[in-house]
């Protein structure tokens, strides 16, 4: 699954995504994941990614890992 690999990846380099517990991190790659998918509308899935503390980049980098 590409967009959780990208996720995965970006955990090593942003500083808001180190402290997010697995549980976090779960529910994260779920949002990625039901974007993906159709299942989440875009503006949805930025605000709920957005509402972790990531950056508007990462955001992006997230959302357009398809």
């Amino acid at each position: 699954n590409k967009p959780a690999e990208q996720l995965q990846d970006m955990n090593s380099g942003n500083d808001a995504l180190r402290g997010l517990s697995a549980k976090e991190n779960q529910d994260m790659m779920r949002i990625v994941r039901d974007f993906s998918k159709g299942r989440l509308a875009e503006p949805l899935a930025r605000t709920r990614l957005l509402a972790y503390g990531i950056d508007e980049e990462t955001v992006n980098q997230l959302i357009n890992a398809e």
